[in-house]
């Protein structure tokens, strides 16, 4: 498990330019709601009750596409085949797919094989 920031004005980040290191993880773009985050943190801490009251105060957005940044190669195929054979939860599967190779070819590869 690997953890990063996207790139942008707030966070200094290594380029991960390389196609090869990219296709070596499942990108993914972790956006807990209000009501995650507060079960996370205990229903009756402090830090919840405050969220609760003030949820724009959770976290600054900025528009990136995470997704539209990675593209897919021959191992990122293998990865899916191995995924799909393994009996991946459908509720999962685009989304984790698609941060592997991307929207563009895991929505094609979707309507394709009808995940």
């Amino acid at each position: 498990v690997a953890a990063m920031n996207p790139p942008s004005d707030d966070f200094v980040v290594t380029d991960l330019a390389d196609e090869a290191l990219k296709s070596r993880f499942v990108h993914l773009k972790l956006d807990p709601t209000i009501s995650e985050f507060t079960a996370f943190h205990g229903e009756t801490s402090d830090v919840s009750a405050f969220i609760r009251e003030n949820p724009g105060m959770l976290r600054k957005t900025k528009d990136f596409e995470l997704f539209n940044t990675l593209s897919p190669c021959d191992r990122s195929y293998t990865h899916i085949q191995r995924l799909l054979d393994s009996g991946i939860d459908e509720d999962i599967r685009t989304e984790v797919i698609m941060g592997m190779i991307g929207t563009e070819a895991a929505m094609s590869l979707s309507s394709m094989t009808h995940l």
